[in-house]
Formats: structure tokens, sequence, C-alpha cells
């Protein structure tokens, strides 16, 4: 017969044709009817739906087992769609009986997803095989845990790691606060950690008082980062008094340094209120070894409340370590009033002292500097702890300003007998990157020292020049000349320290010094150097003369920028003060390319009044002002 002729039979209204076609289909699950295809055959399988529910029941029941699984997944699809009640329970309850067929019943029950045929699954929880197990108690959960949850909670005994772990996810992921208690210590204590978390979880959603003592005890010695972070979150979450304890326990009890920083994380999600009565507590009855941990507890407490406590226990003792601890938890109380205690600590001895350094660096302010810059200038203060204030004015230069007096006072650490120190004035002056600092730290350059501090002077050096061409010029105007030729040298030998055309290359010429052309490509930068930076040195008896030389050399290649930066009245002032020829006549040259009808006027009176031999010279500077007038330049 051909799947036409048996798909006719099947649609036929005799009934000896019907069960002879339904016969020949049931021969496929065995191999039978060869002569048709397998795409044939499931075309056959596809029309069984038009049949009874008796005649659907039983070619699905006989395709269940055949050889091709196709033809068993056409099978359960007709069974999927056209069996009714009573034949889905009848199907399922056949299903069941057999190890190759039972993912079937747990197949067709999800998609029915009804309590009335997943009853016929609870069977399989006792499969000696794991996947059913497994398959089956993810379904029965899905249809309804509720109903079902005694059965598979008992499942968390079951030998088979992969088995407890897929019973509790399915469990605690879609359980609610009607997860039994029983079961969810049973997770807590499972060897396998990833039914421990969900153990957590479930915990997390029935989060109550009654969980600490639990808690607790799984996460005193847990060394598992995740499992004790989560729960010791939980107990922070349920922000009570009574969970301070246990969390401090915990925190007492172990080295791990991630474990007590989780620890530090869940207290601060309690009430600090909580927090501060039962450090109180702690401290009246606190054993020698327990004072650190308290006072580092005390330390994570913000705010006056904090402050008064660590302030009474500083002022009710003269231990120097227990004076330490204090400082160390002010340090991180982060309390302004907290300052001036620490910086009197300075006065005491080398312990308090070192501590109180310490402490002030976690007390990110400006004023805080201004302790060190008291400390760092007391003869009797321990080198150890300067080093320590050294270390942190080095730290704290790179995230704030420092005033120029505690510069000045690092400055005096260059040429200290204190190896150390040396180094660390420099790291400091590095973070610090003055160019008041160049000369120096040019001065103390001595090729007979170590590598290491060779390398850390130069990296300091080339801090204070990096891009602030501005501020070396206006350095290097004041500068004596050993110093100019000092850094003219280091310039030289380390060009890219300078940003774009701010490379400063300098040689020894009359007046002293002179630019050559790289500087002056950067005076024709406006931004590099401003109106601010010019009046400032023209305002300078001593300078504008060097400066007036300086620009009017190069004026040529400067006129367009010069004229945006030069002032009319900054070139009358310096003409009404000078008094040498060469520089008279170096601005004379300089106002004569300025069309600023404020500058005609002193300019002619110049040259009305000056003698025979600059006449003539003031008189073309005249007459070349007047024709830029004339042609608007």
């Amino acid at each position: 017969m051909t799947s036409e002729e048996i798909i006719n039979g099947l649609l036929s209204e005799e009934r000896k044709v019907r069960k002879v076609a339904v016969t020949r289909v049931c021969l496929f699950a065995e191999g039978g009817v060869s002569e048709l295809s397998l795409h044939d055959k499931i075309d056959v399988i596809e029309h069984v739906g038009i049949l009874n529910q008796e005649n659907i029941l039983k070619i699905c029941s006989s395709m269940v087992f055949a050889e091709e699984n196709a033809m068993a997944v056409a099978a359960l699809k007709v069974a999927e769609e056209s069996l009714y009640r009573d034949s889905r329970l009848d199907f399922i309850d056949f299903l069941v009986q057999k190890y190759r067929t039972q993912k079937y019943a747990i197949q067709l029950t999800k998609v029915w997803s009804s309590r009335l045929y997943a009853d016929r699954l609870v069977s399989l929880l006792g499969s000696k095989y794991d996947d059913i197990v497994i398959d089956s108690a993810n379904v029965l959960a899905e249809i309804a845990l509720g109903a079902y949850i005694n059965k598979l909670c008992n499942l968390i005994e079951h030998d088979e790691d992969e088995v407890r772990l897929a019973v509790s996810t399915a469990i605690c992921e879609r359980g609610d606060d009607r997860i039994p208690l029983s079961f969810i210590k049973k997770c807590l204590a499972d060897t396998v950690s990833g039914v421990r978390v969900m153990g957590l979880l479930a915990v997390k959603k029935q989060l109550s008082p009654k969980w600490i003592p639990s808690l607790y005890e799984f996460s005193l010695g847990n060394e598992n980062d995740e499992e004790c972070g989560e729960s010791l979150k939980l107990l922070g979450d349920i922000n009570t008094y009574d969970v301070v304890d246990p969390i401090a326990q915990v925190m007492f009890a172990t080295s791990n340094q991630n474990v007590r920083w989780l620890c530090l994380q869940a207290l601060n999600r309690v009430d600090q209120n909580f927090r501060l009565e039962n450090y109180e507590k702690r401290l009246k009855n606190a054993t020698e070894d327990d004072l650190p941990h308290i006072f580092e507890l005390l330390g994570h407490c913000e705010g006056h409340d904090a402050y008064v406590v660590l302030k009474r226990e500083l002022d009710n003792t003269d231990d120097p370590g227990m004076v330490a601890l204090i400082a160390g938890a002010m340090g991180t109380c982060d309390y302004p009033e907290c300052e001036k205690d620490l910086a009197a600590l300075f006065d005491k001895g080398v312990v308090e002292a070192y501590a109180a350094a310490s402490a002030l660096k976690n007390l990110v302010r400006n004023r805080v500097l201004s302790y060190y810059e008291e400390c760092l200038q007391n003869d009797k203060m321990d080198v150890l702890v300067k080093q320590t204030i050294m270390q942190h004015v080095a730290e704290g230069a790179k995230s704030m300003p420092v005033d120029s007096s505690l510069v000045d006072v690092v400055h005096g650490f260059l040429e200290s007998d204190n190896d150390n120190m040396r180094y660390l004035s420099l790291m400091a002056l590095e973070s610090i990157a003055s160019p008041s600092s160049i000369p120096f730290l040019i001065k103390i350059r001595d090729e007979s020292w170590t590598e290491i501090f060779q390398t850390e002077l130069n990296n300091a050096i080339k801090n204070c020049c990096k891009g602030k061409a501005t501020d070396i010029l206006e350095f290097m105007l004041v500068a004596e000349p050993e110093v100019q030729k000092s850094i003219q040298d280091f310039l030289k030998h380390n060009p890219l320290i300078l940003c774009d055309n701010d490379l400063l290359l300098l040689e020894k010429q009359d007046y002293n010094w002179a630019w050559d052309k790289d500087l002056l490509a950067c005076v024709k930068e406006t931004h590099r150097y401003d109106k601010s930076f010019i009046w400032r040195q023209f305002s300078r008896d001593d300078l504008s003369e060097k400066l007036v030389c300086f620009l009017a050399r190069g004026f040529d290649q400067a006129t367009p920028n010069a004229r945006e930066i030069l002032e009319p009245e900054i070139l009358i002032n310096c003409f009404s003060r000078f008094q040498t020829e060469k520089p008279l006549l170096l601005l004379g040259k300089l106002m004569s390319n300025f069309p600023h009808p404020e500058l005609l006027p002193p300019l002619i009176q110049f040259a009305e009044n000056c003698s025979p031999d600059l006449e003539a010279i003031f008189k073309s500077y005249v007459r070349r002002m007047v024709l830029n007038m004339d042609e608007g330049v």
C-alpha cells in the first residue's frame, strides 16, 4: 500500500478498512511496510489525529518505540494535539513504565502543564536514572511546587551531587517564604557550593532575625568569598542590634583579608546606632587581643557620634599602643575634628607621632598638609616619622595643591644626611611638580649617586619642567647665571619634556642670556604666553630691558602675535623707565611696528629731545609708525 492508500484507509468510513490501515501504521514502529520511505511514514502519522481516541492512543503508543526517532517525535506531536483528558492519563501511565519512554512522559506533562498529569511523575522521583529524577523534579516544581515540595525536598538527601544541585535550584529559585526551614538548612550544610548558594537564595526570600544563628554558623570559617560575602550581606540586611555581634565575631575569627573586608561591608549595612552601642559594650570588657579589632570597627563609623567615642578613649589613655590604635581609627573615621587631635599627637612619643602621621594620610584635605609642614620642621621629631610624613606628602600632592611654604620645607631635605629622606623628598617634589624646585634639584645633581637616585632626580626635574614653559621662562629671568646654565644643559639633553613648541633651549649671549628660534616660536603662541605673564615681566625694573631686547630681536617673526600680547601701555611704561641706549633703540623699533595712536606722541617727543646720535634713528621709527598707521597694518 502507498502512503496515500493508507491515509485514505484511515479516513474510510468502513471499520474493517480503517482497522487494516491502523494495523499497517503500527507496523511502522517495527520497521514494517518497507516499501514506504521515512518521509511517507511521517506523512501518514501526521494524519492519525483524525482517528478516534482509541486508535490514536494505539498508534502513538507503538510509535514511541520506533527505531526512527523522527517517527516517535511525529507521534508525540499527534498525541499532544489530539488526545483528550482520559486518553492523556492513559498515555502518560503507559509512558512512565519504561526508561526509554519516561522522557516522553515528562515532555508531554510539561506541555499539558496540569497537576492531573503531573501526579503520574511523582513515581519517577525514585528512579535509578539521575536524568529522569532531575527532569521530573524540574517539571513538578514548575507546574505546582507547593503541591510537591515535600516530596521534592526529600531529594536533598540524594547521593548524587548533580541531583541535589538540580533539586535545590528548582525549589529555591521558584519557591517563596514557604520553603521548609529544614530543607534550607540542609542546603546550607551541603558539600556542593552551588547547593549552598541556593540555600542562601532561599534565606534571602524569607529573611528575618530567625536566620541569624544559621547565617552566623555558615559564615564562620567559610573561606569561599562568594558564599561568605552573600551570607554576611544577608546578616547586614536583617539590620538589628543582634546581627552586629555575629558579624564582628566572624571578622575577629579570620585572618582572610577578603573575609574581613566583607565583614566591614556587611556591618556598614547595619544602622550605625546599633554598631556603636555594640562596640562601646565590647570596649568595656575587651581583651588586649580584641582592641585592634574593635578600633578597626570604630574607624568605619562616621560622624560626630563615632568621634565622641574615639575622643573619649583617647583622653582616657596614656598607653602609646592604645593611642596608636585610636589614631588609626580616627584616620578612617573621616571626621574633621579628628585632624586636630591627631596633630596634637606629634608632640608625644615616637609611636604616637608615627600613628598620627599614618592616620592623617587618610584625611585628604588641604589643611592636613599644613600639619605635615610643622612636623617636618620640628627638629625633635623622629626621622622615621618624618619619612612617613614625606611619603604621605608625595602621595597627597598628586590630588591636592601644596602651599609654597611646604614646598620650601621639602627643598630643605634634598641635602639631608639621611638617604631615605633625600629620596622621599625627591618623590614629593616629583608629585608637586613646581618649577620653583628646579634650581634646588639641579644643584644636587651628582654623578656619584646611585642609578636609582639619579633616575628619581631626573624624573623630578622632568615633572617640574613638563608643559610649563611659561613658568620656566619667568623663573629663568631671575635665575643666577650658573643655574641658568645648568637648566640649559639639562633641557638640551632632555628635549622632549616640554610640550610641542614649549621646547626651551638657551644660549648665553649679551644681556646675560638670550632665546633662540624655538623659544621665539613659543612666544608667538598667545595661549602659551598670555598678557598676564608679559605684564608681570614688564612691571619689573630689572627685567623689562632684557625682555624688550628679546622681543625686538625676533619681532619680524613674532609681529602678528606680539600685537595681540603687548598693549600700548606696556611699551609706554617701559619707554619712560629705560635709560641706556641699546634697549631704547630696540624698544623704539618695537614701538614703530605697532600702529597704535597712543604710541606716537611719546616716540615723537623722544625723537625731538634725544641726543644727535639717536635723533635720526628715532625719526625713522616715527616715519615707520606713521606709514604703518596709514596702511592700516
